[in-house]
């Protein structure tokens, strides 16, 4: 088991978030990839529906801006995927796992009334060694 330090970083735009997450995974050699990604649309759908939000009108329902799109990104240890398939062939050289590693970005509207995008409900722990020699075999990390 090995513990990475948090990412704690808030950031105003996805871009600023993405520069600084690139940053922080090469700085602790992890490999990390989006697994699950939530659009604005399906966010304020599913707060519509809440019962709590049955029959009130759009403005009186916290409902993200739509300009904000992506509302959430979900990531994972390249070690965390499922098992591809059940299908009859072997697979060789598999990377999976089942690393618990997860990070969820999301935006979140901050007291003053700005949006702003906040690592939440993550998981710094990996089943597996992390150190530079191992993340230098990476081919994505070589490139």
């Amino acid at each position: 088991m090995a513990t990475v330090p948090p990412f704690t970083e808030r950031h105003r735009s996805w871009a600023e978030f993405t520069q600084a997450f690139d940053v922080y995974k090469a700085a602790t050699n992890q490999v990390l990839v989006v697994k699950e990604v939530i659009n604005v649309a399906r966010r304020n759908k599913s707060l519509r529906n809440q019962v709590q939000y049955q029959g009130l009108p759009d403005d009186e329902i916290p409902l993200v801006p739509t300009t904000l799109d992506p509302y959430q990104r979900k990531y994972i240890c390249t070690h965390g995927w499922p098992c591809p398939s059940s299908g009859k062939r072997t697979s060789h050289h598999v990377r999976r796992t089942d690393c618990p590693f997860q990070l969820i970005a999301q935006w979140t509207e901050s007291a003053d009334g700005s949006w702003v995008i906040v690592p939440k409900r993550a998981v710094y722990t990996h089943n597996h060694q992390v150190s530079t020699g191992i993340y230098q075999q990476y081919p994505g990390i070589r490139q």
